[in-house]
């Protein structure tokens, strides 16, 4: 940032295409510039015609792919401009190009340098190993006899291009690394204790800062928190997903117009009063939200307040893609704008024109220098934060600041964001054995087989080299792994999918920075990168609920201002994440938390001893049959309302085992709120599992069922349900159960297990399982519970065996087992027998924990510890 990066990347391109080595040779024999831009970065371009006046030497890649390979294979041009998109289709040129070095400028290339396009430019460029032969010959005498398949050829070709190439050297720019843009450009820390990728060059955001380069535009921040009520609108109590209810609310807030025409006013006065006038009268505001809907509704309500208070137009502008319905009106940023979309960079360059309302665009790589004032009414994180904010640092004559209005981020949390990269930014380097770790996990669903995988790959390469459509046949060839894929359960398919595009993910940007000669990850890659592309998660309708609540208190309350101060030398940056990307960690805090947190704010000296006491309070709680009977009764939130009476109570019963701190609790609302905040979910998840223990067994049957978080069904333990095998004895099957008593185990709360209940609620019955264990003069129920505690201990062991009680009923002439499990004090692994694709059982010690009403194996080393420490504590 600030460090004109425009002028360093043309001055060192005209430097390389003229550098010269030993005997006078020409070190390279052509420089390529890359920009992430579709459309070619015009200053960019510029700046690089300003170094070379010679005609012919600097060529702009402009029109076609046609263009690209005369300039590639041509001897006038030195310095190539062009956008990584072009090269895919240069590739049926690529054997006619003449054998040559190059220089290759990346602009921006944290966004430019990974993936398929970039192994494309590769494959055009360089000059890597051509067949399996080729490796082959250069191992030692007895090796690489055998004749090469042309299909292994390919395959090796493809992972060839994915490395480095000999005869291609790379030089990245950006102000805002990403880890794997320093993980395949930076250079190994001289500190080889730490051993992170650091830049080869940097000149920081601080330093481009205190030089006067750029601005500081934290120095003058100021945030609004919405404080809202709502209420229901309608009759009726409908359920609906948590989750997905919350973020309709808050996109109902959001979008709500009393919301707006409130935030309109904020903004307009503050740029009337303290914004218009500077730079001359030319400064100008840019106004960021959340959806193109916000920005429509943001704009019309801008506009609207504008007009109803004589402040004339104000020049508002807006800008999103596409063309966006509105209570059946269709609006579109022309339309609104009154002139062509490509005309709003130019158009708001104009005086006239002094806000621009964005919806993903324009918020990187926008460069307008009379931008002084920023209202983001968006959340912003990571490096969309740092990015979106800097569109203000530029420098112009009679700007002396700038200024953020900010709706919706905290001004601690956008200082940690900016806090990466206000120094050196480094990462931590990659471990190539996670890409074999990745690859393993995806055998765990029995999906992938080796003869279908070589079959496709082979398809795909094929297709690819003769230039030629293969879909029909490759979706044929996919078929039967899509089949496998779509009878596993609904929790096993999102494992899988989750697995198999990490494998591509991770595939795809290790390759580039290990020389992996292992042909099989390279056919693993592409059959799995085909299979990701037909078993897409479907993306469910968004949920409305703007006719079933309605807004009935807002306030906007300014919550800090001043200059948001940067600390930070370094921040790190991570390559790859270890996590899958959807399991979600407990729903509560760990309990060896609360005493930091509580001695933070109250600045009190809570000790270990403490804590127990809060845990035997909570714990009292649990144990109390009121308490259970209302917290299976109620949601948590109506629970919480009789919550304080009965922690109150608690405290009260336990006064003399901690008089001094039970005093404090009692007397100070603060802290007792504090407390209990922290020890509601956890008694109320508690609570409610304990009812389930010993409740009448109806209410936890259907129809409709009642399975949840902490409640599961299961027809059989260890026979077939249903279809001709109904009945059959399948030893396998009582891993299913087993699974689902080592996560309840494993979670912080338990849970309850009912076998012989079918996935409706009904009860299905135990006749199936009797007959498998019958003796004579033996009761079929004793047999069955001493068949199932025995298959638990073998499970998990005796001591974590000890927190399952087993019990069975009689309901409508059929039996069922109450299978209750009690949170245990230390994690617990479960020896399980599955299936592999070869049809053998196979035993497996693995970690399972329970997400939604699912259960998962988590077999990620870090993100089982991770769990761990959320459960338990570290």
């Amino acid at each position: 940032a600030g460090s004109g990066k425009s002028n360093t990347i043309a001055w060192l391109a005209h430097r390389l295409s003229s550098l010269h080595g030993a005997g006078d040779r020409k070190v390279f024999d052509k420089v390529v510039v890359i920009t992430d831009r579709v459309v070619l970065d015009k200053q960019l371009q510029d700046t690089i015609y300003q170094f070379e006046h010679a005609h012919g030497v600097v060529q702009r890649i402009d029109e076609s792919s046609a263009q690209l390979a005369e300039a590639l294979s041509g001897q006038a041009a030195r310095i190539i401009i062009t956008t990584l998109q072009k090269f895919p289709f240069v590739l049926d040129k690529a054997e006619d190009l003449p054998a040559r070095s190059y220089a290759v400028l990346v602009d921006e290339a944290h966004s430019s340098q990974t993936g398929e396009t970039a192994k494309d430019m590769k494959k055009v460029l360089g000059t890597g190993p051509i067949a399996a032969g080729d490796l082959a010959a250069e191992e030692p005498e007895g090796y690489g006899s055998e004749p090469t398949d042309p299909a292994e050829d390919a395959l090796v070709r493809e992972a060839a291009a994915r490395g480095h190439q000999a005869n291609i050297s790379f030089f990245a720019f950006t102000a805002t690394p990403k880890g794997r843009t320093l993980e395949m450009f930076g250079q190994r820390s001289f500190d080889e204790t730490v051993g992170h990728k650091i830049p080869s060059h940097l000149y920081s955001m601080r330093q481009a800062i205190e030089e006067g380069f750029i601005h500081d535009v934290l120095a003058s921040y100021l945030t609004y928190q919405t404080y809202f009520k709502i209420e229901k609108a309608v009759e009726e109590d409908p359920e609906y997903d948590p989750g997905e209810a919350g973020a309709a609310i808050a996109r109902f807030v959001t979008l709500h117009d009393y919301n707006l025409s409130q935030k309109a006013e904020v903004i307009v006065e503050h740029f009337r009063r303290h914004v218009a006038k500077k730079i001359g009268g030319r400064a100008k505001a840019m106004v960021v939200t959340s959806s193109r809907k916000h920005a429509v509704r943001m704009t019309r309500a801008l506009r609207s307040y504008a007009d109803e208070h004589g402040c004339g137009s104000l020049g508002i502008l807006v800008a999103f893609s596409g063309t966006v319905d509105d209570d059946g009106v269709q609006y579109s940023e022309p339309q609104m704008n009154g002139f062509p979309e490509s005309q709003t960079p130019r158009e708001f360059e104009e005086d006239e024109w002094r806000f621009l309302v964005v919806a993903d665009k324009y918020q990187t790589g926008f460069d307008q220098p009379l931008l002084y004032a920023m209202y983001v009414d968006k959340v912003l994180t990571g490096l969309a934060a740092v990015q979106t904010l800097s569109r203000l640092n530029r420098r112009a004559e009679g700007k002396d600041g700038t200024f953020v209005l900010d709706f919706r981020n905290d001004a601690d949390a956008v200082r940690a964001e900016f806090e990466t990269y206000y120094g050196e930014t480094v990462a931590p380097p990659t471990d190539p054995n996670l890409l074999y770790d990745t690859r393993h996990a995806l055998d765990e669903y029995g999906v992938l087989r080796p003869e279908e995988v070589a079959k496709v790959a082979t398809l795909l390469v094929a297709a690819g080299e003769a230039g030629r459509n293969n879909h029909a046949r490759i979706h044929v060839a996919l078929a039967p792994a899509m089949d496998r894929f779509n009878v596993l359960e609904t929790e096993e398919q999102d494992g899988f999918r989750d697995a198999l595009n990490r494998f591509v993910r991770i595939y795809s940007f290790l390759s580039q920075v290990v020389s992996f000669t292992d042909s099989g990850l390279e056919r693993d890659y592409r059959f799995c990168r085909a299979l990701a592309s037909f078993i897409k998660r479907e993306s469910g309708a968004t949920l409305d609920l703007g006719s079933e609540v309605e807004l009935t208190h807002l306030q906007l309350e300014q919550t800090f201002e001043g200059s948001v101060s940067l600390r930070s030398e370094q921040g790190v940056v991570t390559t790859i994440y270890s996590g899958t990307g959807r399991a979600h960690e407990p729903e509560a805090s760990p309990l060896s938390h609360i005493i930091e947190n509580l001695n933070e704010r109250f600045g009190l000296n809570l000790t270990e001893a403490d804590r127990l006491h809060l845990d035997g309070i909570a714990q009292d709680l649990v144990e109390d049959e009121i308490v259970q009977r209302q917290a299976a009764a109620n949601s948590e939130d109506n629970f919480g309302v009789q919550f304080p009476q009965h922690f109150q109570g608690a405290v009260v019963d336990r006064l003399t085992s901690a008089e001094d701190f039970s005093y404090q609790l009692l007397d100070n609302p603060d802290l007792s709120q504090q407390v209990m905040s922290v020890y509601l979910p956890l008694v109320y998840g508690k609570a409610k599992v304990a009812w389930q223990e010993h409740c009448p067994i109806g209410e936890l049957l259907g129809p409709p069922p009642q399975e949840g978080a902490h409640l599961e069904y299961k027809s059989t333990f260890r026979t077939r349900a249903g279809g001709e095998a109904a009945g059959e004895l399948f030893k396998p099957l009582q891993t299913a159960s087993l699974k689902t008593v080592a996560a309840f185990l494993n979670s912080r709360v338990g849970g309850t297990l009912l076998i012989g209940v079918a996935d409706d609620g009904s009860v299905f019955g135990l006749d199936s399982d009797y007959a498998t264990l019958r003796k004579p003069g033996k009761d079929d129920r004793d047999l069955f519970g001493l068949h199932l505690n025995q298959a638990l201990i073998n499970a998990v062991g005796m001591a974590a065996a000890a927190n399952v009680s087993l019990e069975t009923l009689e309901v409508g002439g059929k039996d069922l087992c109450r299978v209750h499990v009690k949170p245990s004090s230390f994690p617990v692994e479960a020896e399980v027998v599955e299936v592999d694709k070869n049809d053998q059982h196979v035993k497996k010690r693995l970690f399972f924990g329970r997400f939604g009403n699912g259960t998962r194996a988590i077999s990620d080393p870090p993100e089982r510890e991770r769990y761990k420490v959320q459960v338990w504590g570290p």
